[in-house]
C-alpha cells in the first residue's frame, strides 16, 4: 500500500477481525505516505516478514500505524515487523502479539534509525530465537 508523496492524500488501511495473511514473503507492506494503518484483532502468521514498513513505494514517511486489539504475528521466518529508517511517525500498539519470529542473528522486530513515536502498551513478546525488539542507533 502506499499514498501520494506530496502527503495530499495518505493511504488509509484497516484490517479488523476474522482475517488471516499466511503463506508469504512479506505479509503486510506499508511502502511509504500512509496514514491511518489500523491493524486488529487478525492473523498474520508463516510469512518470510509480517509487517515491512519503508518508504520504497512513494518516498514519504508513513504518518500513523496503530497494532490493537489481539493483532498476531506468528512463525516468521525472518523478523516479525521491521521498520526501515525514518519510515514512519508515529506508532501505537495496544494488544499486539508477536511470537516465534526472528533468527539468532534477527530479532522479532527491527526499528531503524529516525524520528519514530512509539507507544507500546498489553503488548507480548514470545518465542523468537533472536532479540525480541531490537532499536537501531538513534538516542
Amino acid at each position: 500500500m502506499r499514498g501520494n508523496a506530496d502527503q495530499s492524500f495518505g493511504f488509509e488501511f484497516l484490517i479488523d477481525g476474522n482475517t488471516r495473511i499466511a503463506f508469504a514473503d512479506i505479509g503486510i507492506h506499508v511502502g511509504g505516505a500512509c496514514g491511518g494503518v489500523y491493524l486488529m484483532r487478525s492473523d498474520l502468521s508463516a510469512c518470510r516478514v509480517g509487517v515491512l514498513v519503508n518508504k520504497t513505494l512513494t518516498a514519504a514517511q508513513n504518518r500513523e500505524i496503530f497494532t490493537q486489539t489481539c493483532f498476531t504475528i506468528d512463525f516468521c521466518s525472518e523478523e516479525g515487523i521491521i521498520c526501515e529508517n525514518d519510515s514512519f511517525g508515529v506508532w501505537r500498539g495496544d494488544g499486539l502479539w508477536l511470537s516465534a519470529c526472528g533468527t539468532p542473528t534477527k530479532p522479532q522486530w527491527r526499528i531503524g534509525t529516525g524520528g519514530h513515536q512509539i507507544n507500546l502498551g498489553n503488548i507480548s513478546l514470545s518465542g523468537g530465537e533472536g532479540d525480541g525488539v531490537l532499536m537501531e542507533g538513534g538516542t
